[in-house]
């Protein structure tokens, strides 16, 4: 349940006299510049301590950052060149999808989704931005969505502040440098405007343009005042058009306050549970071509060469995302780093002593320099704290998790996840992004080395629990390039499944011609890990002869066998057949696979060139190869497809059923395989005739 911070009944009263909420806006004067800024200082100030309250913690940076944000909302923020487009002009920072602030026009100007608001122009026509907006902030304050509703509030207050500064006339406008800090309205009291959204809305419009009007008539007295030189009288008049401008704003925070309702508490998040916003990189944002959650930021706005890209936006031949089809790319990063960080919206608010464990799935090329995960920890007022990073990596790497744990310091609310590379002269593709609160108490119990870098095993997994079909989908995450994989009886396509397998669905094999066909990706032969490997599966068998379960080989012309297979032969065992560089090695079971009932299996090749073959847990006859592996794939011509049932679908076809096929890219232990066999042997799966 939601703790209430006060009451609606606190909200309504009368403003309070100046306490610690008053001191704090005292404090701020040094520290605020621009008209923007000072007319909601003023606007602030008419509030009372509670109404402040309700703005926190976002107040500060309402009153400095978020009354700027409708300048903001252009498609050239984050591009080379910023407004120019020049060359000689430096990148500017992508201010607008860091703060999310097309999302609190609720328009992009890239995408050109939403409502376009018209907050600038002649006449100032932010009086009908106001029905737009208005009812927006007060449906996200009751949607607990409080920093989208004060950024709105922001944006809103930024076109009425505008209209009272004469952007309309400017000639006026331009010559508007007068002492900000003199904007103020002691004693103002802020009205409410109506007892609905929609109601106050129309007052707000009715309000604003009323001030839009008196300030067109004081215009008239700024410019005989200008002609005239009387610089005092000038200044005096543009305060009154700027205090006109925070009134009307206070009376818009007021009225939404209210109609909001009260506020709740921020609750802590829960532990081990992902926090991220958007970890797959599969979400656009606002339709536009970025990742939602996510914005590119180079630290050296001059560099004109490091790419940070939303991988999958156009088609590739290699596997570069973890899951799904898209990841976040650093490339060519220079001394000073690239990154992609987590945007403020996405950013969680946290509380000191709490501890996070911040994740992500990498794979490098060629990669110089420090690639990493970091975690940042700030300020409510997003001063940086604290920085945590991950172990480092370098190279060539097939994905590796890099991950980094962090205790949040005294002063530290905010935290997000920064993706970071420096110095680095080749790629680094990030995917599978996790963040969680963990249990201090449990992080005592793990050792350091779950610091370091974890690689990626699972190259393969086929459980056929799609059911049905002609298709036998991969679930492992380099599913993007293992496939399309197809069942098939004498070369055509057929549905081999069956409802009853070992876990779930399985395919049954008829011993005539039926088999299952794995093409291999051109471009990236997993199928075939060279240092070591794991074939997992489960078999029922239903007669004793030469057939193959798992087969991965190439015989090119005038050359040594290539690859690897997994046959059950004619006296009942396994055999483990592995090519080698001068021949080849063979591994067996002991005794006899058991007939017509579920088995698991298992052949293993470790980094050294051990090889052996388990049944149930228990391993056979073991033999150690003194010559490498000669993997499954030549220097030229595609590399060979994967069967299961069958060599190459042509002969040696297997009689029997096979369910959980999993190929690994390292060999597990005897310890591994009896708990992997113990683990998924659930009783009740009756024999099959």
């Amino acid at each position: 349940m939601l703790i209430l911070i006060f009451s609606l009944a606190a909200m309504l009263g009368a403003h309070a006299e100046p306490g610690e909420s008053a001191a704090n806006l005292q404090s701020l004067r040094s520290q605020i510049g621009g008209d923007h800024s000072w007319m909601m200082w003023a606007t602030v100030s008419a509030l009372s301590d509670n109404e402040r309250e309700y703005l926190e913690p976002e107040l500060e940076l309402l009153i400095r950052h978020y009354c700027h944000f409708p300048d903001m909302n252009w498609g050239n923020y984050g591009e080379w060149g910023g407004w120019s487009g020049y060359p000689n002009s430096e990148r500017s920072p992508d201010s607008r999808r860091e703060w999310g602030i097309s999302h609190a026009c609720g328009y992009s100007p890239v995408s050109r989704e939403g409502r376009p608001l018209q907050l600038h122009g002649f006449p100032p026509p932010c009086y009908t931005a106001v029905k737009e907006l208005f009812p927006r902030i007060v449906e996200l304050f009751s949607k607990n969505k409080h920093g989208d509703a004060v950024r709105v509030i922001g944006t809103l207050s930024h076109g009425i502040q505008d209209a009272a500064t004469f952007p309309h006339m400017q000639a006026i406008h331009r010559a508007s440098g007068f002492s900000y800090d003199k904007i103020a309205i002691p004693g103002y009291a802020p009205v409410k405007l109506g007892d609905s959204s929609e109601e106050a809305a129309e007052a707000l419009a009715k309000r604003t343009e009323e001030m839009i009007h008196f300030g067109e008539k004081m215009a008239l007295d700024i410019r005989d005042a200008m002609q005239r030189n009387d610089w005092q009288r000038d200044q005096e008049l543009r305060v009154q058009c700027c205090s006109e401008a925070a009134k009307v704003v206070a009376d818009l925070i007021h009225t939404a306050i209210i109609l909001a309702g009260e506020k709740p508490e921020r609750e802590s998040y829960p532990i081990d549970t992902n926090l991220i916003t958007n970890g797959n990189a599969a979400e656009a944002d606002f339709g536009e071509p970025s990742p939602a959650g996510w914005v590119a930021f180079w630290n050296n706005p001059k560099d004109r060469i490091g790419v940070l890209d939303w991988e999958g936006r156009v088609p590739r031949n290699k596997n570069l995302w973890r899951s799904g089809r898209r990841s976040l790319k650093i490339m060519w990063a220079p001394e000073e780093g690239l990154e992609w960080r987590q945007t403020w919206p996405a950013a969680l608010w946290v509380n000191p002593g709490e501890h996070y464990r911040a994740s992500a799935w990498v794979k490098t090329v060629d990669a110089t320099g420090q690639t990493v995960i970091a975690l940042e920890l700030y300020s409510r007022n997003t001063d940086l704290v604290n920085v945590v990073e991950s172990t480092p990596i370098q190279g060539t790497q097939e994905w590796v998790q890099l991950s980094v744990t962090a205790e949040v310091p005294a002063g530290a609310e905010r935290m997000r996840v920064i993706l970071r590379s420096r110095l680095n002269e080749g790629a680094a593709w990030f995917d599978d992004i996790e963040l969680v609160r963990v249990d201090p108490a449990a992080r005592r119990t793990e050792s350091a080395s779950d610091q370091e870098p974890k690689h990626e095993d699972q190259m393969m997994y086929l459980s056929f629990d799609e059911g049905e079909g002609t298709s036998v989908p991969d679930r492992s995450v380099y599913s993007g390039i293992n496939g399309p994989n197809l069942a098939a009886s004498a070369g055509v396509p057929y549905d081999l499944h069956i409802s009853e397998g070992r876990v779930g669905s399985a395919v049954a094999f008829d011993g005539v011609d039926d088999f299952v066909e794995c093409p291999a990706h051109i471009g990236m032969d997993v199928q075939c890990p060279e240092k070591a490997m794991t074939l997992s599966l489960w078999i029922w068998v239903k007669d004793y002869r030469d057939a193959v379960l798992v087969s991965k080989e190439q015989y090119p012309r005038d050359q040594q066998a290539r690859g690897y297979r997994l046959a059950l032969t004619e006296g009942g065992s396994l055999q483990f057949t592995v090519h080698t560089e001068t021949g080849d090695a063979f591994a067996r079971s002991s005794g006899e696979v058991p007939l017509r009932q579920w088995v698991h299996a298992a052949a293993i090749r470790t980094e050294d060139n051990r090889l052996a073959v388990y049944v149930d847990g228990k391993e056979g006859n073991a033999v150690q190869s003194a010559s490498a592996f000669r993997p499954a794939h030549t220097s030229s011509g595609a590399p060979s497809s994967l069967y299961l049932g069958a060599d190459t679908g042509v002969k040696s076809f297997f009689a029997g059923m096979i369910d959980e096929f999993v190929l690994l890219s390292r060999a597990l232990s005897s310890e591994e395989i009896a708990t992997q066999v113990r683990s998924e042997n659930h009783p009740g799966h009756r024999a099959r005739d």
